[in-house]
């Protein structure tokens, strides 16, 4: 099977078969930024009422620069890993102290940002922007060691 077939079998699966997810209504740079922030280390099915909770209060990144670090904080009780949103909310800081448009920050710059890492920001440009930056994650090595019929190694 050729790259290209095998891309258009795989993205035709994904059209028929994905999930309804609140942050995938819309192509927003914040929305799907605070999504993987919250799907590390955390299921989809945990996150989904957090997500749609946390928009409700902190719709923007100017909203979570400006709210007091206490309230952030409650927003992202249950989730753990408490850094992620620490970071987070100093990354909205770093946009609104520079005013730095969202939409316009380049894939580098966005790599500079507290707790951004290769696999957030190649997640987020390749969502938002339709850029070529690969993401290997649990899921992906699991749907490749399908395809490639490659049995577990064991430890």
């Amino acid at each position: 099977m050729t790259n290209n077939l095998f891309s258009i079998k795989l993205l035709d699966w994904f059209n028929l078969n994905k999930r309804k997810l609140p942050w995938r209504t819309k192509k927003n740079f914040y929305r799907i930024w605070v999504s993987e922030i919250m799907l590390q280390q955390t299921q989809v099915k945990t996150v989904i009422p957090y997500f749609k909770n946390w928009i409700k209060k902190f719709p923007d990144y100017r909203s979570v620069a400006y709210a007091k670090e206490d309230d952030v904080l409650k927003s992202w009780e249950g989730l753990g890993y408490y850094s992620r949103v620490r970071n987070f909310k100093k990354s909205c800081e770093l946009l609104v102290k520079n005013k730095i448009n969202i939409n316009e920050i380049s894939y580098l710059e966005f790599l500079k940002f507290p707790g951004v890492g290769n696999y957030t920001a190649s997640a987020v440009f390749s969502i938002i922007h339709n850029q070529v930056h690969p993401v290997i994650d649990g899921n992906v090595k699991r749907v490749i060691s399908r395809i490639l019929r490659l049995k577990k190694k064991s430890r």
